[in-house]
């Protein structure tokens, strides 16, 4: 069942190994578990690896969920 009305405490995002600053994010999930998030990548991400983790705040403390961002190189 998806987790609607959960906290979102904050957001990192990473590309190849270096944090990304500016994200932005909503700040509680909708009805179906989701959160936006939006942010820049920076001129060359030469590996690839852009990574976000997304900190929720629940009943019994944070929980972390990080996913892999597909990026296509030019």
């Amino acid at each position: 069942k998806p987790a609607g009305a959960v906290a979102v405490d904050g957001v990192a995002v990473t590309a190849d190994g270096a944090e990304v600053a500016g994200a932005t994010y909503t700040k509680e999930t909708d009805a179906t578990g989701r959160a936006r998030v939006r942010f820049v990548l920076p001129p060359e991400v030469l590996a690839g690896d852009v990574r976000v983790t997304v900190a929720f705040r629940t009943a019994t403390g944070t929980e972390r969920a990080t996913a892999r961002v597909p990026v296509i190189a030019n």
